[in-house]
């Protein structure tokens, strides 16, 4: 289990206190917060969740092990050199497609560009999507491309990875499960590319069925941006979530584990 603790100090279990949720959140959403880890013992993990406060800085990080004794604490900090990559992506093709649009942005972590957190929102799809409808190949899936191309599919190129540090295509398992009655989805997903350049590729949002429908070209965020307000048909900001349609924050945290290993771990305000 992973979960942020209301405590600011990682000196006991009391000091850790328990996890961190706020009205009007009266339930507890971290409980099934869950890592896998790989055959050395390492893990990547990413969600979105809602804890009715945004006040994360300086807050308990714990890691618990599979039989829920904590392992690990670390203190969440903000992080001065992460650098952001973002995309406004634009229909593409014909028909509904066309209004297809996304505000998606990439973390690339401090010291290890080739593991990227990728998220964002996304407009106009069809709604009350489910993730049973996404079982097809790219199906609902958010993708960065080797192309710098959005003409068409073509232009796109291929999948952006290197198959020869990354056994397993990372982004066939990237991208939004649901979207709600208007047609609205966030995003958010980390995987490890092993390329350390990622601007200029073309960030395509695709289909239940898998085909493009929306791209847009990654560029470095310039300083200043990254806190948008628009109206994209539906929904405001929602007080205390960590994502939200229309608005657009970026927070990012890193934790160290005591007596484990340094752990990046990112968190978004959107």
């Amino acid at each position: 289990n992973i979960a942020i603790h209301s405590g600011t100090s990682c000196q006991s279990t009391t000091t850790q206190n328990g996890p961190l949720f706020a009205s009007p959140i009266t339930v507890d959403p971290w409980t099934e917060e869950r890592y896998v880890t790989d055959e050395d013992g390492s893990a990547q993990f990413s969600n979105v969740i809602v804890v009715g406060t945004r006040d994360l800085e300086g807050r308990a990080m714990i890691v618990s092990g599979a039989d829920g004794t904590r392992v690990g604490c670390g203190l969440l900090e903000m992080v001065n050199n992460t650098r952001i990559l973002h995309a406004d992506t634009l229909g593409m093709g014909d028909g509904t497609a066309m209004g297809v649009e996304s505000e998606s942005k990439v973390i690339l972590f401090p010291n290890r560009e080739d593991q990227v957190c990728v998220g964002g929102n996304i407009w106009n799809l069809p709604g009350d999507v489910e993730s049973t409808d996404c079982s097809l190949s790219n199906g609902c899936g958010t993708t960065i491309y080797s192309g710098a191309d959005c003409s068409n599919a073509t232009t796109l190129g291929e999948h952006y990875f290197n198959v020869d540090v990354v056994a397993t295509d990372p982004w066939m398992e990237a991208g939004y499960q649901a979207t709600d009655s208007s047609g609205n989805a966030f995003y958010v997903h980390c995987l490890t590319t092993g390329h350390a350049s990622h601007e200029g590729r073309a960030l395509v949002v695709h289909s239940t069925e898998g085909e493009p429908q929306s791209c847009g070209v990654l560029e470095f965020e310039a300083e200043g941006e990254g806190d948008h307000d628009e109206d994209h048909g539906s929904g405001g900001k929602e007080d205390g979530a960590t994502s939200s349609n229309g608005t657009s924050i970026s927070l990012i945290l890193t934790f160290v584990l005591v007596g484990l290993v340094t752990i990046p771990a990112t968190l978004w305000r959107w």
